[in-house]
């Protein structure tokens, strides 16, 4: 399903990002994805794990 969702998501990332690339600048765009990926990275290193909140950690699958 992962696989399946990044298949799907790269090409609308790609005319999104291609539209404000043309329009505010590909530097711009691209410095605006690499923060986007580290904050999103350091969220999820932020995330509680299940030895101090038990199950409420587990993944809801």
């Amino acid at each position: 399903m992962t696989y399946a969702v990044g298949f799907a998501a790269r090409p609308v990332g790609g005319i999104v990002f291609g539209q404000l690339g043309d329009r505010y600048g590909r530097r711009k765009l691209l410095q605006l994805s690499l923060v986007l990926v580290g904050a999103s990275t350091f969220l999820m290193g932020c995330l509680l794990t299940f030895a101090q909140i038990g199950y409420w950690a587990r993944p809801c699958w």
